[in-house]
């Protein structure tokens, strides 16, 4: 009776150990403590053994499991068509790059030599050229300008004529120093010296305020357009045999037309300008508060 109640205990003690650290020197300490015999050891032994490989078994399943549904997880997310696939956000298209901004070649990058100095583009400025030469040194534009608009303003028909006249002959030996100046160019130095024209050009319409501000028609293109719109005289290209009879028949019509046909279109453009000069003052006085209001913030900028 003793004995079957110290194997009881002793059983208890044991499997508490075995679930502790599942190791066999607790067993050993247990049974020099204890009075069991040999075929309860082995039993014991026995029993602790399954319950390690039973253990290790579990372990080893979920360890098992879990690389198996890694590598579930892993193929749904390359697969397109898996359970949880995710979903790819639609392709956006690139934003298209920005042109780089078109400069002038410098005068060392240049392959072209400086073309001919352009004629005047009035009398008046020859005037002007002359009286800046005979003028005393300094020159002083507040001053001197106005003084030398007044004199031109004061001489005669015959004489602002003689000018006129100097300015023509400049113009005809612009257009033929012009012209040995660019026979002279080679295919590239050319297109280079055109190019900085296109872009002189499109900076200059870039930096003006009324560049979006529209000239009213003149009188005689009103006429041409109502000739062409009507069918009576269809338009051609300007460039052709059709295009210059065309500008030929439209002179003599509107030069055979009396003041009276002519004052409807005139009214009409009259009209026009005034508008156009309205709406321009606008503008410049627009462009000009913007303009001091930029200087101002820059010299604060500057003192701050």
């Amino acid at each position: 009776m003793a004995s079957l109640i110290w194997r009881q205990l002793g059983r208890q003690v044991l499997f508490g150990l075995n679930r502790a650290s599942n190791s066999l020197p607790r067993i050993a300490q247990a049974r020099s403590v204890l009075p069991y015999d040999s075929a309860s050891i082995n039993g014991l032994r026995l029993a602790s053994t399954r319950s390690s490989t039973k253990t290790e078994g579990t372990k080893s399943e979920k360890k098992t499991k879990a690389k198996a549904k890694a590598k579930t997880r892993a193929t749904a997310k390359k697969s397109k068509d898996g359970p949880k696939a995710r979903k790819k956000k639609p392709a956006t298209k690139a934003a298209p790059k920005r042109p780089t901004k078109k400069t002038i070649s410098k005068k060392s990058e240049r392959l072209y030599p400086p073309p001919p100095r352009s004629p005047p583009l009035r009398a008046a400025q020859i005037f002007i050229e002359e009286e800046i030469e005979r003028r005393p040194k300094p020159f002083r534009f507040t001053t001197d300008m106005p003084e030398i608009w007044v004199a031109y303003n004061k001489l005669s028909e015959t004489e602002k004529q003689g000018y006129k006249t100097l300015r023509e002959k400049r113009i005809d030996e612009y257009k033929v120093a012009f012209k040995e100046w660019e026979d002279s160019l080679t295919p590239e130095a050319r297109e280079q010296y055109y190019r900085d024209i296109r872009i002189k050009k499109a900076e200059a319409k870039a930096r003006n305020p009324l560049k979006d501000l529209k000239k009213p028609t003149p009188p005689f293109l009103q006429f041409s357009v109502e000739l062409g719109e009507s069918q009576k005289l269809p338009f051609q290209r300007p460039n052709t045999e059709e295009g210059a009879e065309r500008a030929r028949k439209l002179k003599e019509l509107w030069d055979g037309m009396t003041l009276g046909e002519k004052a409807p279109y005139v009214a009409k453009w009259q009209q026009a300008f005034k508008e156009y000069e309205i709406e321009k003052t606008k503008i410049l006085q627009a462009h000009l508060a913007a303009k001091e209001s930029r200087k101002a913030a820059k010299s604060k900028d500057q003192s701050d």
